[in-house]
């Protein structure tokens, strides 16, 4: 696997430019062979901040007729996304999409269905399931070390207002922002560590009065099997990201802001949690980008199923659509 992959890093904005860029940068893997943004001037700063030799190009459909380009990175904000995945996978490319891959389920059904049918591999920045105490939490879970699953919490809390994004697509209803979708993050974990969504209860509100999206979010999700997972995120505080499991053998916590996970075992007698090793990760970022390369090159599936995809979606669409109704949800029949 010593060939480059081309590609196209399609958006030049805040998470361009902290997040991708700075990992794409020493990852030999990869050849930025363009930047595209709708800002000659932005991709051009861009270029010169990270001293890239890529080419800059305003029209996106332009550089989806270069041969050589085998994969775009699409990091716009998610109301292009769909239009943006459809081009690319009618030319053949390689399609990683940041989060929310799209605004609603049938969106995601069809994005599904045209990188199927071009034979196009297709990754959701789902860049958490690559963090290393996430990743040692699904491996746990699938040897079974809580027993049976109870269920799980995640929290999500940050000023995301002040993120420094160019389009401010967070606070934007138009052009997809909203604290449930970043919630998606969350939903997937969800998805990823307890399986099938059966139902849930969601509450959506706007606590920022200024603002005219929602900044608070909280869903009660019931997996089969009987396990409950609460989610909750908002946008007016100060950071903390955590995801707990419970288990019938015990519960692990892992905190942002703490290296190792706190291990609560039901037989051991210490009032202080067993401190767990994360798996091994340079970055979250750079391991997906890395899953990318690797899907293509030996041609093996993404770690995000079709199925994870589309209930990732409906989960997002139907608390949209069904919250604040004091009323079960249901997802799955």
């Amino acid at each position: 696997m010593n060939k480059k992959l081309n590609v196209a890093l399609v958006g030049c904005g805040a998470v361009a430019e902290y997040y991708h860029l700075p990992v794409l940068q020493r990852m030999p893997e990869y050849e930025i062979k363009y930047l595209v943004d709708l800002s000659k001037n932005r991709a051009e700063s861009v270029m010169k901040r990270f001293r890239l030799s890529s080419k800059v190009e305003t029209k996106y459909t332009k550089i989806l007729d270069d041969d050589q380009l085998d994969a775009v990175l699409i990091l716009t904000p998610p109301t292009f996304h769909k239009e943006q995945i459809f081009l690319a996978a009618e030319a053949g490319k390689a399609v990683f999409c940041e989060k929310p891959l799209s605004m609603n389920t049938q969106d995601a059904k069809d994005i599904i269905d045209v990188c199927e049918r071009n034979g196009v591999k297709l990754l959701p920045g789902y860049q958490m399931r690559f963090d290393g105490k996430f990743s040692k939490i699904k491996e746990m879970i699938e040897k079974k070390m809580f027993g049976s699953l109870i269920g799980g919490q995640g929290l999500h809390f940050a000023n995301a207002f002040e993120w420094p994004s160019v389009s401010k697509f967070q606070i934007d209803e138009q052009k997809g922002g909203g604290a449930l979708f970043e919630m998606m993050h969350f939903v997937d974990l969800a998805t990823w560590f307890f399986g099938k969504a059966l139902s849930m209860t969601a509450s959506i509100f706007q606590k920022k009065k200024k603002s005219s999206i929602d900044d608070t979010a909280n869903l009660h999700l019931t997996f089969e099997n009987d396990v409950s997972v609460a989610l909750s995120i908002g946008w007016n505080t100060i950071t903390v990201n955590s995801f707990t499991v419970y288990g019938t053998e015990g519960y692990l916590r892992a905190l942002s802001d703490s290296k190792k996970l706190q291990y609560h075992a039901k037989n051991f007698l210490a009032q202080q949690p067993i401190l767990i090793q994360p798996n091994h990760s340079v970055s979250p970022f750079q391991d997906e980008l890395l899953h990318f390369y690797k899907t293509i090159m030996k041609d093996t599936s993404p770690i995000v199923t079709p199925e994870e995809i589309i209930q990732n979606a409906k989960i997002i669409e139907s608390a949209y659509n069904e919250s604040n109704k004091n009323k079960t949800i249901i997802l799955e029949e």
